[in-house]
C-alpha cells in the first residue's frame, strides 16, 4: 500500500503538469493559485515540472502587520498580481505578486491573526510546482472513496465556514480580515518534514520530491474534485481534473428534456463556470458552480437516460457516456481478472456486494426506475457459478450478473422502493463496494431536535446570500437584494406586532452559511426563517415552495406556507423535507422559504414589484405569528 500511495502522489503531480500544459523554462514560470476549500492549502502550478533546479526560496516572518513571505528566486507570475482577503481563518490574507524582475522574485505573503504560529505554514517543491500548506487536515481513515451515491445531501459534504472577501469589499488593508477559497485537492502524503517553513530570514534550496515519504498521515482535504477540462468526444462527455470525482444520483427533467448530474464536493476552473457547450445539432450541456461546493452539468437531449457516468481505472476523470455513442471509444487499456464476490450486511437495511480484481477496473453505475446498473467493461475470468453461490441465501440473492457482448461484465440490482445506493472504489481501483441502504417500512420520522430548547423568544430572519454571493442572477437581478427587502418588511411587521425579531444581516455584506447559523443559537433564537428566491437552468417553473428538515420544522413550515400561499398569487409547490445546511444546523426552529422564481420572466416581473414583496412578507410574518400563538412562545 506505501508503494502504491508512493506512486499515486508522483501519478498526481504529473497529471497536474498535463493539465496545465507545463514544459521546461530557465526560470520557473507560475500560472495558476489554485485554493482547496477547506482553507488548508494553496498549490502554484508552474510550467517547469521537470525542472532539475527549482527555484531557491528564502522565508521570513515580521510583525506590524504579522505576516509570513516566501520569495521564490527565479520565478516569473504569468497572471496578474492579486491578493484574497478572507473572512473566518487565522490566515487572514494572501498576496502573490512579483516582487521582482531582474532578477525575477516571486513574493508569497500570508497576514494572520496575532495568535497564530506562522511555522504552521510550509512549503513544499513537488516537481517544480509549490504547495503551501496553512491550516489543519482531517486525517483519512480509509482506503476507499465514494464514487457515487442516491443521496443529494450528506453531513459528510463540505459547506464553507469561511468567507472570502473580494478587493472591492475592503477599504483597507487591516490586520485581520481572513482566508478561505476554491479548487484543488488530493491526499498528500505527510512530506512536509522536507518543506521550507518562516525563519529568521534563513535560505532554504528546494529539494525534488523525496524517494520516500512518511505515509503515518494522509491529508484528506474538503475539496475532493476540481474540474479542470470537459472535452466532446463524439457526442459524449469527457470530465478532467485532480481530486476524486463522484455524482449523485441524476435527475431527469422535462420541457425540455434534460438530464441534471451534480458533483458534490467539487469545485470548477473559471472558464467552465456557467457556459454552454454544443454537444450535436440538437444537444447542449451546461456547466455551472451550482453551489459554493458543487458542480452541476446539464444536458438538454431528447435521450436523458442514455446518459451515464464511466469512471476511469483511477478516479480522476468521468465520461458521461452515451449508449449509441460509445463505439469506437477506447475505455480501457488492459483487462482485470475477476478474483472474488463477496456479500455481507452492515445492519438489518444495510447489505453490501464487494467485487475484487486484480488490475483497476473501468466501470459505470446507472441508476434509473427502481434498478442499479454496475457494468465493469474490462472485467475478465467471470464466473457465472462461483457469483451465483456467493449471493445465495443473502439479501442481495436477486442480483443477476451476465457478460456483456462488447466485452466484460454486467450487474442488475433490483432496488426498493426509497432505497439509497453508494458505490465505493478502492484506492487501488482492485475493489469496488456497492452498498444497499433500504428504508424502513413504517413511516421514517427525521428525529427532533433538543425539545429542552426553548429559546427566548427571538425570531431570526436569514436573508438568502448577500455581498460577493448574489444566489440567483437574472435579468441583472439579484436574488440577494430581494431576499433583503423581503426579510426588512417581515421584521417591521414583526416588530409592530411586540415580537422581538433579528436578521442575520441588515446589509448587503458576505455572511457564512456557519456564521448565519451561530448567529441564531448565540442569540438563543425560538424561530429561524430563511428568505430565498427560486431558481432554475429551465424557465418554465413557478411558485412557491417551503422546506423544512426536523419533525418540529415541519410544524413551522406547515403554518408559515399556509398562510403565505393564501396572501400571495402564485403556484403552490407546497412543502419540501430538504437538508439545507441552515434548517438542519440551527437549534431553532427552522424553515427556508422559496419566495418565487427569478428565472420565470413573469414571476421575476411580480416579485420586484412593492406589491408582491408586501404580500410576500405580511404572509409570511401572520404565519410565524400564529405559530408563535400556538405554540405558546412569547
Amino acid at each position: 500500500m506505501k508503494r502504491f500511495r508512493q506512486r499515486f502522489l508522483i501519478f498526481i503531480v504529473f497529471l497536474f503538469t498535463w493539465i496545465f500544459g507545463l514544459s521546461a523554462y530557465a526560470d520557473v514560470k507560475i500560472n495558476n493559485v489554485n485554493f482547496d476549500s477547506s482553507s488548508a492549502f494553496m498549490f502554484l502550478s508552474t510550467s517547469n515540472a521537470h525542472t532539475t533546479e527549482p527555484g531557491e526560496i528564502f522565508s521570513t516572518a515580521l510583525k506590524n502587520p504579522n505576516r509570513v513571505f516566501f520569495d521564490i528566486n527565479g520565478a516569473i507570475l504569468t497572471r496578474p498580481n492579486e491578493t484574497w482577503y478572507f473572512k473566518g481563518s487565522e490566515i487572514t490574507q494572501i498576496r502573490v505578486s512579483q516582487f521582482t524582475t531582474n532578477p525575477n522574485v516571486v513574493r508569497v505573503v500570508f497576514y494572520h491573526t496575532p495568535g497564530f504560529n506562522p511555522k504552521k505554514i510550509s512549503v513544499i517543491n513537488v516537481k517544480g510546482n509549490y504547495l503551501f500548506k496553512y491550516g489543519d487536515i482531517a486525517l483519512n481513515q480509509t482506503d476507499f472513496f465514494e464514487s457515487y451515491r442516491s443521496e443529494h445531501a450528506k453531513e459528510s459534504d463540505y459547506i464553507e465556514k469561511a468567507v472570502y472577501i473580494p478587493a472591492s469589499e475592503i477599504q483597507q488593508v487591516p490586520s485581520s480580515q481572513g482566508v478561505s477559497a476554491a479548487n484543488v485537492q488530493k491526499a498528500f502524503a505527510n512530506a512536509l518534514q522536507n518543506a521550507t517553513q518562516p525563519t529568521e530570514v534563513s535560505k532554504v534550496v528546494n529539494s525534488e520530491v523525496p524517494n520516500s515519504f512518511s505515509w503515518g498521515k494522509v491529508f484528506k482535504l474538503r475539496t475532493n474534485y476540481f474540474l479542470s477540462r470537459v472535452d466532446v468526444k463524439r457526442g459524449n462527455i469527457l470530465l478532467l481534473g485532480l481530486g476524486r470525482a463522484e455524482i449523485e444520483k441524476p435527475m431527469y427533467l422535462s420541457n425540455p428534456t434534460r438530464v441534471v448530474f451534480d458533483l458534490p464536493n467539487t469545485m470548477v476552473a473559471k472558464r467552465f463556470k456557467n457556459v454552454e457547450i454544443q454537444l450535436s445539432e440538437t444537444e447542449t450541456l451546461k456547466v455551472g458552480q451550482f453551489e459554493p461546493s458543487k458542480v452541476r452539468l446539464v444536458i438538454t437531449t431528447s435521450t436523458p437516460k442514455a446518459y451515464r457516468p464511466i469512471y476511469s481505472n483511477d478516479g480522476q476523470g468521468i465520461l458521461l457516456g452515451h449508449d449509441y455513442r460509445l463505439s469506437g471509444i477506447k475505455l480501457y487499456d488492459k483487462g482485470a481478472q475477476t478474483l472474488k464476490t463477496t456479500v455481507s450486511s452492515i445492519n438489518a437495511l444495510t447489505d453490501v456486494l464487494k467485487l475484487d480484481y486484480a488490475a483497476p477496473v473501468v466501470y459505470s453505475v446507472k441508476e434509473a426506475d427502481n434498478n442499479l446498473e454496475l457494468k465493469i467493461y474490462n472485467a475478465t475470468g467471470f464466473n457465472d457459478e462461483i457469483f451465483k453461490k456467493a449471493i445465495a441465501s443473502t439479501k442481495l440473492d436477486s442480483v443477476s450478473a451476465s457478460k456483456m457482448n462488447i466485452g466484460g461484465v454486467q450487474y442488475v440490482f433490483k432496488l426498493k422502493q426509497g432505497a439509497d445506493v453508494n458505490v465505493y472504489a478502492r484506492e487501488d481501483g482492485k475493489q469496488l463496494k456497492v452498498v444497499i441502504k433500504n428504508k424502513k417500512q413504517e413511516n421514517v420520522v427525521t428525529p427532533n431536535k433538543d425539545q429542552s430548547y426553548k429559546g427566548c423568544g427571538l425570531i431570526v430572519i436569514d436573508p438568502g446570500h448577500g455581498g460577493i454571493d448574489a444566489g440567483a442572477i437574472r435579468a441583472g437581478i439579484n436574488e440577494k437584494d430581494i431576499n433583503l427587502e423581503v426579510s426588512k418588511i417581515v421584521a417591521r411587521i414583526l416588530n409592530k406586532k411586540g415580537y422581538k425579531v433579528d436578521l442575520t444581516r441588515w446589509e448587503d455584506k458576505t455572511v457564512s452559511l456557519q456564521e448565519r447559523v451561530d448567529f441564531s443559537d448565540a442569540n438563543k433564537a425560538s424561530v429561524f426563517v430563511s428568505i430565498h428566491v427560486n431558481s432554475s437552468v429551465s424557465s418554465e417553473p413557478q411558485g412557491i415552495e417551503t422546506h423544512w428538515w426536523t419533525e418540529d420544522g415541519h410544524r413551522l413550515a406547515k403554518v408559515v406556507h399556509e398562510s403565505f400561499a393564501s396572501s400571495v398569487k402564485a403556484v403552490d409547490r407546497g412543502l419540501v423535507k430538504s437538508k439545507f445546511y441552515v434548517i438542519n444546523h440551527t437549534k431553532a426552529k427552522s424553515i427556508l422559504v422559496e419566495i418565487g422564481f427569478l428565472s420565470n420572466d413573469n414571476e421575476r416581473n411580480e416579485l420586484i414589484t412593492k406589491d408582491r414583496k408586501q404580500k410576500t412578507a405580511e404572509g409570511i410574518a401572520e404565519g410565524i405569528i400564529k405559530f408563535m400563538k400556538k405554540e405558546g412562545i412569547k
